[in-house]
């Protein structure tokens, strides 16, 4: 009996060792060259220094704030904003919902019976036509709202700085305009005034795409992406009406220039994310320290690293130029048997605070085909070809007007519009790009 419990003692004597030196092994050893790649990049400089931030305006989308106040209310309203996002967001009720505490009305907001074009809403113009009189009255009562949002052409990027708090998205996603310029550039198209209506969507695309650069707010990316997709779907639909010989606003060709990679450039967004999961400040207060053997944050942070930077390499860039999809959990990190025993709550921590990367991306990636495909229209319309096939047309398109093949580029069964597959989940209304006319 005693030699078995020598033999027993021994076994677990030498379990502890080994364990002791995983994680003395898990905790000591240095960082891999691809964790100090990755780390490199997600601390890399992404703000711009140049030009105007529309972030304030967005902020106060709900508000009458005059244009020339606009800095000066924000950057006495941010405490307060900084205040309720750390401490009151999360109990906060509808009722008692964050509302920016300054001397200027608030707007009317728009409502479904609006008839206003929505976000997802393909048949824009079809959808005004039906419901001009609604329109024309929802436009003269949001006309306010309507030039805030037509002012945002005058900015150059969105970058919050509410960085204290977990997210400034709470407090901007309401500041989608609910398609009033869209439906204002709609209403102008069906009024026969094609010269303002194309450049009035044109503008719209541009300025969405402009501001979608280089965000560290993943709204603006998101819901920016979607107004953009949407207008770009009622230009398309306008050009097949358009008179013939119509001629186009300079607007139209800045909106769809060639794409680069600052069209595809996520990594400010992904370097937001990264430091508000794993900020030195939010778990350095709040983990005691009788548990801080469970978890390294410095090391959670290597963890975690590669995959928030994957969308920051060149590698990662190039595939989503190239609008290839990413596979769920391709870029997921697995931990070894040496974090388990180092880091075993860092290691929970870095799985459920990590977003859906790869979904995210994909997603992105059908906002920027709706840039190729609204490319894609108004090439076919400026270089008729007759005698060639419509498949002819598109394979003599520009390189970067082409999606990838997983798309399954086609052409619907009526042959009045082009049909692609989206790469993300709930992108059904990247689908179905009205054809110009053969002139």
């Amino acid at each position: 009996m005693k030699r078995f419990a020598a033999v027993v003692g021994g076994l677990l004597a030498l379990c502890l060792f080994v364990l002791g030196g995983m994680f003395a092994w898990g905790r000591l050893r240095p960082p891999t060259a691809e964790q100090i790649e990755a780390l490199s990049l997600l601390a890399r400089p992404s703000q711009p220094t140049q030009g105007r931030n529309a972030f304030s305006a967005l902020f106060f989308s709900n508000v009458d704030v005059p244009a020339d106040k606009i800095d000066q209310v924000y950057a006495a309203e941010r405490p307060r904003a900084l205040h309720w996002l750390t401490f009151d967001m999360l109990t906060a009720t509808p009722e008692h919902w964050y509302k920016p505490a300054v001397p200027y009305p608030s707007l009317p907001r728009p409502v479904e019976s609006d008839g206003l074009c929505l976000a997802r809403d393909q048949h824009c113009l079809a959808k005004v036509r039906q419901n001009q009189d609604t329109v024309r009255a929802s436009l003269a009562r949001h006309h306010v709202r309507l030039e805030h949002e037509r002012a945002l052409a005058g900015y150059d990027y969105v970058w919050s700085d509410l960085t204290e708090g977990p997210t400034a998205d709470f407090l901007v996603s309401s500041s989608d305009s609910r398609g009033l310029w869209s439906t204002s550039a709609a209403l102008d198209f069906v009024d026969g005034k094609f010269d303002r209506a194309f450049d009035s969507v044109c503008t719209q695309i541009e300025t969405r795409r402009r501001l979608r650069k280089g965000t560290n707010a993943s709204v603006v990316n998101i819901l920016g992406g979607m107004t953009m997709s949407q207008a770009t779907h009622l230009f398309a639909d306008m050009l097949s009406e358009a008179p013939e010989g119509q001629p186009l606003p300079a607007s139209c060709t800045r909106a769809f220039s060639p794409l680069t990679v600052s069209d595809v450039d996520r990594c400010a967004l992904m370097q937001f994310d990264f430091n508000k999961t794993l900020s030195p400040d939010l778990w350095k207060a709040d983990l005691p320290w009788t548990d801080r053997w469970k978890m390294s944050l410095e090391h959670s942070r290597r963890l975690a690293a590669p995959r928030y930077a994957a969308a920051c390499s060149e590698a990662g860039l190039s595939r989503l130029l190239m609008d290839q999809p990413i596979t769920p959990g391709e870029w997921f990190v697995h931990p070894d048997a040496f974090d388990a025993v180092s880091n075993s709550f860092g290691i929970v921590l870095m799985q459920i605070g990590a977003p859906m990367h790869e979904s995210t991306l994909n997603r992105d990636e059908d906002i920027v085909a709706s840039l190729r495909m609204g490319a894609t229209i108004l090439w076919l319309a400026q270089h008729p070809a007759p005698g060639q096939s419509l498949d002819q047309r598109l394979a003599a398109r520009p390189a970067w007007m082409h999606v990838d093949d997983s798309r399954h580029l086609r052409v619907s069964d009526d042959g009045r519009s082009l049909l692609i597959s989206p790469h993300g989940p709930g992108s059904g209304w990247v689908d179905g790009w009205s054809l110009p006319k053969e002139r």
